[in-house]
C-alpha cells in the first residue's frame, strides 16, 4: 500500500535501480571471491640424487668461464664500436669542414657583389643627377 501512494519520480526510480545494481555487483564479487578459496594440492617429489658440493663447484666453474668469455667478447665489441664511432665522426668532421669552407667562400663572393652593386647604384644616382641638371634651363 505504501508503494502505491508514492509518486513515481524518475530520480527516485533511478536511485533505487543504482542501489540494487550496486548490491547485486557486490554480492557477485563476494561470491566469486569466496568460491575460489579452495585449498590447492601440492605435490612433493623426492629424488634420490641430492646436490653435492662437487656438482656446485662444476656448475660455478662452467658459469664463470662462460661469463668471462662473454665479458671479453662484449669488451671487444665495445672497442670495435668506439673505433667505428671515431671513424664516422672523423668523416663527418671533414664533410662539415668542406661545407664550412664553401659557405665562407660564398659569403666572401656575396660581400664583393654587394660592394659592386653599391658602386653601380652610386654611379647610376650621379648620372641621373647630371641628366636632371642638364635638362634644367
Amino acid at each position: 500500500m505504501v508503494f502505491a501512494q508514492l509518486a513515481a519520480d524518475p530520480i527516485h526510480v533511478w536511485n533505487f535501480l543504482v542501489i540494487i545494481g550496486f548490491l547485486a555487483s557486490t554480492g557477485a564479487s563476494l561470491a566469486a571471491i569466496l568460491g575460489q578459496r579452495r585449498t590447492q594440492r601440492r605435490e612433493v617429489s623426492i629424488l634420490d640424487n641430492f646436490v653435492t658440493m662437487q656438482f656446485c663447484e662444476r656448475q660455478h666453474g662452467r658459469l664463470s668461464s662462460e661469463s668471462d668469455a662473454n665479458r671479453v667478447e662484449k669488451r671487444q665489441d665495445i672497442i670495435n664500436l668506439r673505433e667505428e664511432k671515431r671513424q664516422d665522426s672523423g668523416l663527418l668532421h671533414t664533410k662539415i669542414e668542406s661545407v664550412a669552407l664553401s659557405v665562407a667562400e660564398i659569403n666572401g663572393q656575396l660581400g664583393l657583389i654587394n660592394q659592386r652593386l653599391t658602386q653601380v647604384d652610386f654611379k647610376l644616382d650621379r648620372s641621373i643627377e647630371r641628366g636632371i641638371k642638364k635638362s634644367l634651363p
